[in-house]
């Protein structure tokens, strides 16, 4: 995922279409994800819900405009116990105010997808479960000009998700079905931004 993210980053920073007198600029952010999920079994009533939470890391290209900004970005997030998220999105940001720090507002349509291996040795029928969708969010945060060309940058995401999956245990001979969904993700993270 390292990899892509690099290779990514390089396409971006090499082109300059649509690019004026700084109006283009590619970032890079770190930060902390939390998503909210529940597990279900429905044929006897029975669910629980659970958080899990993880670093990130991720790159964007975007366009300023006079009081604004569109931005796509990619995430992509530690990986442990044999869980493996990942999440692309485009963005557009109004700031407040224009000025050497710029608080902003706005909204981001992004693709999440969760997935879970490991599962056997729990007692599922199957050993992974994925679960996968495309949502609007609402974002906030704060960019600071340092100079002319870098910008340091800080902020919140919230993701609203139906991100659903299935799986099954069985037990004394009957199968029953085990629902997932991934609720929503929320999202801290700090970075720095170059104009070109």
């Amino acid at each position: 995922m390292k990899k892509s993210l690099f290779v990514v980053g390089l396409l971006f920073a090499s082109t300059n279409l649509l690019a004026s007198d700084n109006d283009m600029f590619v970032g890079v952010e770190v930060g902390n994800t939390k998503a909210n999920f529940k597990a279900s079994v429905p044929s006897i009533g029975y669910s629980l819900s659970e958080s899990d939470d993880a670093r990130h890391q991720g790159i964007k290209l975007g366009k300023i405009f006079n009081s604004s900004r569109v931005a796509l970005s990619i995430q992509g997030y530690n990986e442990t116990d044999g869980v493996s998220v990942s999440s692309q999105a485009i963005s557009a940001d109004y700031f407040l105010v224009n000025g050497i720090f710029k608080p902003f507002i706005g909204l981001h349509l992004a693709h999440f997808s969760y997935e879970k291996s490991g599962l056997i040795a729990l007692g599922y029928d199957s050993d992974k479960i994925s679960a996968s969708d495309t949502a609007l969010g609402f974002q906030f945060g704060g960019l600071y000009s340092i100079n002319k060309q870098i910008d340091f940058e800080a902020g919140y995401r919230i993701t609203n998700l139906d991100a659903t999956g299935s799986n099954s245990i069985t037990a004394s001979g009957t199968v029953y079905p085990v629902d997932f969904v991934v609720e929503d993700a929320k999202a801290w993270y700090v970075g720095l931004n170059y104009k070109f």
